[in-house]
């Protein structure tokens, strides 16, 4: 299956030409009787226009407010975000979460971006804060990180722990000597259904994952055939090919439509 390059909306009305919806060329005079039939197959064969442009593997780039509209903003109540970090930086969901009241979990494994996370929440109600890794199975596994991060570091510092090796060493290479500084640690993990039971969370309206790397291993560990979640938001940048195709794939065996959201991608029942 091919993932073709991200479409915007601009680009798919620019794609919608004089040939795609051809025969339709016609002047539409107030009050003609032939105006609302003439209309009528206008709509009609410009939908059929929009469905072949928008091809399965054709993968449009959507802003995250519109993901939320189109998915109904009003009706997401509940969600989980898998690698909160501090609950500000770079987080999609805060401004949302703020706003609506959201009840959810956050989980970030980080002691340190834990610790700020449930300081930058400490006035919101219905939170559940889990400082602990999610995996395909229960157990410990090794969190990469970066050790005696100070305000004089670079931001993006505390921001590349993973529980993937490979992720982690790509990411510090963009900094001197950063892999003396390094430190794997091993942390406690648990699957996304002890999650849940955990918690007695029982419905789950949006799940996002931001996890440096392991965001296929954990959605690829996920039955959503059991789970009616509404809203699936991942990482794919540290996905590789074959890894994001599949998960594409995995997901569109459920119904989900996929989009791109900035650097993001984001599967959506509608």
């Amino acid at each position: 299956m091919a993932i073709t390059r991200p479409l915007t909306l601009e680009a798919m009305a620019g794609k919608l030409n004089d040939r795609s919806v051809s025969g339709l060329q016609f002047i539409f005079v107030p009050g003609s009787a032939s105006t609302s039939f003439y209309m009528m197959l206008f709509v009609r064969r410009l939908k059929k226009a929009i469905k072949t442009l928008i091809s399965k593997d054709t993968i449009l780039d959507i802003p995250i407010d519109g993901i939320f509209k189109m998915a109904g903003e009003s009706n997401i109540k509940t969600f989980v975000q898998i690698g909160s970090n501090d609950g500000k930086k770079n987080d999609p969901l805060h401004p949302y979460i703020r706003k609506n009241g959201w009840k959810g979990i956050l989980v970030e494994p980080d002691l340190a971006n834990f610790k700020k996370l449930v300081n930058n929440y400490s006035q919101a109600g219905g939170l559940i804060f889990e400082n602990l890794g999610i995996g395909p199975v229960r157990g410990e596994m090794l969190f990469y990180r970066l050790a005696n991060i100070t305000e004089l570091d670079p931001g993006w510092f505390d921001q590349v722990g993973s529980f993937d090796r490979e992720t982690f060493i790509k990411n510090i290479n963009y900094g001197q000597d950063l892999e003396k500084r390094m430190i794997a640690e091993p942390l406690p993990v648990i699957t996304f259904e002890d999650l849940l039971q955990k918690n007695n969370f029982r419905k789950v309206d949006l799940l996002h994952t931001d996890t440096e790397g392991f965001d296929y291993k954990i959605l690829r560990s996920i039955n959503f055939a059991e789970h009616d979640i509404r809203i699936v938001l991942f990482e794919g940048e540290w996905m590789t090919q074959y890894e994001l195709r599949e998960l594409i794939q995995y997901l569109r065996k459920y119904n989900y439509s996929i989009f791109r959201c900035g650097v993001d991608y984001a599967g959506v029942k509608v």
